[in-house]
């Protein structure tokens, strides 16, 4: 009986601690334009902003716009703007790569109610439409959770 309790309550644990809290904190209500100067690179250097700026959990996407040719380049951030300010993301992309990156914000633009669904329907149509990735399961067995909460209680 007692084994059934705790399997009970780690099973609910489980499935109340994966619930999704963030969509609220990361919805992005605006979108800012900055100029970028001391990008090298569109793969390295692009990922090291998204990355800094994901970091957040206020930014919800980044989009490099990088040409060899131009001496800066540019790059959009969808973020929420009540969580985290313009002046605030262009220090952490200053600090990004050992501060390898100046940022100079070109605008900033607010997000309509109509654009905000519009972004959440893009973004999710996108998520759906990437290629997804299959695992075997015939090389991966769950572990007997039983087992293990026995070998914890006794």
């Amino acid at each position: 009986m007692k084994n059934i309790i705790l399997f009970s309550l780690l099973l609910s644990f489980v499935f109340f601690a994966c619930s999704d809290n963030e969509e609220d904190s990361n919805s992005a209500n605006a979108v800012a334009e900055f100029e970028i100067d001391g990008m090298v690179c569109e793969m390295g250097c692009g990922t090291s902003l998204k990355k800094g700026l994901f970091e957040t959990g206020f930014v919800s996407e980044v989009k490099v716009d990088y040409a060899d040719e131009n001496s800066s380049n540019s790059i959009k951030i969808y973020f929420n703007k009540d969580n985290i300010s313009t002046t605030k993301m262009e220090e952490i992309i200053e600090l990004i790569n050992d501060k390898q990156f100046k940022a100079n914000l070109i605008s900033t633009k607010d997000l309509s109610s109509s654009d905000q669904q519009k972004y959440k329907e893009r973004k999710s149509n996108s998520t759906a439409a990437s290629p997804s990735v299959e695992a075997s399961t015939k090389s991966f067995s769950f572990p007997n959770i039983t087992k293990l909460l026995n070998n914890l209680i006794y």
